[in-house]
């Protein structure tokens, strides 16, 4: 029996016995209950169908939004302990089993493995001590942050979507309604573990967004704060009208989890607390940079924060607001790095080199070399400041750096783009998330477990196609 479906929603038994021809529908045969057909549409519908004599059928259960996009494989799992149960697939990455036991003939859902429906570009280990390396939280562009678990696959956990601050009740509003409020994708994060149990203790900016917003870990929910400086709503339309297109560049939560530091287009950089949401302050006068903030880091005791914007380094003291000093850059900054016990600041430049900037001396004491057309997209620094792990666009490789040798030690390809990459606490897990893809890669440290014999690399070295990485 073939069971065809047409794109209109009817669908079609049909007696091929004699045709080699593959079925495209799952039945759930059971002595008692005669024979069932489960069908699948676009729009995420499960309807479940109890097949009569002279080829007439009626619908005995359904389940609407059980997947959020469209159902791709139903499977009926054989057996009389499992009877009535089925595994659905979707295009949201989701995969379900269920159960036939409801009173109105429904599915009820017991297990379930969730991933971001569109590819993750965010990733960060979580800093906590006790689980430093087993919890991975991640951002997608459907705007879900979530929580993996490199040891337990039930630790996994879904804080949700962020709603644009000021929406209607979103528990009155049709599910179209929702996704237009629903703000766009992560572009960067931060996250503090000094004080999760007692308030909010990650932060997120939203692409092309002026708000930051807080996230619960503890709770894996949405947090209570929404970050917007008094300056860019003003008073009345002059602000708005002056700020309208600034939007956040970078976020930073201190050590001790009180404070949160934010960058911004327009080169402002104000500081919140973190247990109240209120502004704390900025930096500057009028402003910190006259460009774009690129990133913004304070040092472990909050006596001095680092502002980087497109061409200089700026050194402030964290409570004064002073400028103490400034560090010229040779070429236009994309991105940075901090590592807070080390005071090492490292910066990834246009022209593909990377520096490691002293924070106390306020003086350049690393520069690593890159092709110009490998231009680093990611970077992460171990937690005992020996290793740098970079990632380069154009031939996609991930490089990992000795800084106290300052020397290339390992080298490797991968076949897609690289988004973004994370270093696990112990350094024992290297993540990285790829351009469309919808899963997050997870590599091992073979120097975790055995001794590695690694030589320098020459700067220039390309690894070839078919070459496994050497420590990870």
């Amino acid at each position: 029996i073939t069971s065809i479906g047409f794109k209109g929603g009817s669908h079609s038994l049909q007696n091929t016995s004699n045709v080699d021809e593959k079925s495209s529908a799952t039945f759930l045969s059971d002595e008692n209950d005669g024979v069932y057909l489960i069908t699948g549409c676009e729009t995420g519908f499960i309807n479940c169908w109890q097949l009569q004599e002279g080829g007439r059928s009626r619908s005995v259960g359904e389940a609407r939004n059980l997947h959020l996009g469209s159902v791709i494989t139903i499977y009926c799992i054989p057996g009389e302990d499992t009877a009535n149960s089925i595994v659905t697939s979707g295009t949201d990455n989701c995969i379900k089993v269920s159960y036939f036991d409801r009173p109105d003939g429904g599915p009820r859902t017991v297990y379930r493995r969730i991933g971001h429906s569109r590819p993750p570009n965010r990733i960060l280990f979580w800093p906590g001590s006790s689980v430093g390396g087993a919890l991975l939280l991640s951002a997608g562009k459907d705007g879900v942050l979530r929580i993996f678990s490199t040891l337990n696959e039930y630790m996994d956990k879904s804080f949700g979507c962020a709603y644009a601050p000021g929406v209607p009740d979103r528990r009155k509003a049709t599910r179209e309604q929702r996704s237009s409020w629903l703000l766009p994708e992560v572009v960067h994060m931060a996250a503090c573990p000094a004080r999760a149990e007692a308030w909010d203790s990650v932060v997120t900016i939203h692409k092309g967004k002026r708000q930051v917003a807080s996230w619960n870990f503890m709770k894996a929910t949405r947090g209570q704060h929404w970050f917007d400086p008094l300056k860019f709503r003003g008073c009345g339309g002059e602000a708005n009208r002056l700020y309208k297109k600034t939007f956040a560049t970078c976020v930073y939560m201190t050590n001790c989890g009180n404070y949160v530091l934010i960058g911004y287009s327009s080169g402002d950089v104000f500081k919140f607390n973190m247990q109240s949401g209120l502004e704390r302050g900025s930096y500057g006068s009028p402003n910190a940079h006259c460009c774009s903030v690129v990133g913004v880091s304070v040092n472990n005791v909050n006596r001095v924060t680092i502002t980087v914007g497109e061409s200089e380094i700026r050194f402030w003291s964290f409570h004064e607001h002073k400028l103490l000093g400034q560090l010229d850059l040779p070429s236009t900054s994309l991105l940075i790095r901090f590592h807070a016990d080390n005071d090492i600041l490292a910066i990834a430049l246009s022209n593909a080199l990377i520096i490691l900037v002293d924070v106390v001396h306020r003086q350049v004491i690393r520069t690593f070399i890159n092709s110009e057309l490998q231009v680093c997209v990611d970077m992460d620094i171990s937690y005992d400041g020996r290793l740098l792990v970079s990632a380069h666009r154009g031939d996609p490789l991930i490089k990992t750096w000795d800084i106290v040798d300052s020397k290339l030690i390992d080298c490797f390809r991968v076949e897609l783009p690289i988004t973004s990459i994370a270093l696990s606490k112990g350094s024992e897990f290297l993540s990285t998330t790829h351009a469309n893809c919808l899963g997050i890669y997870l590599w091992d440290n073979c120097a975790t477990y055995k001794r590695l014999h690694l030589q320098p690399l020459p700067v220039d070295f390309i690894p070839p196609e078919n070459q496994s990485p050497v420590s990870l």
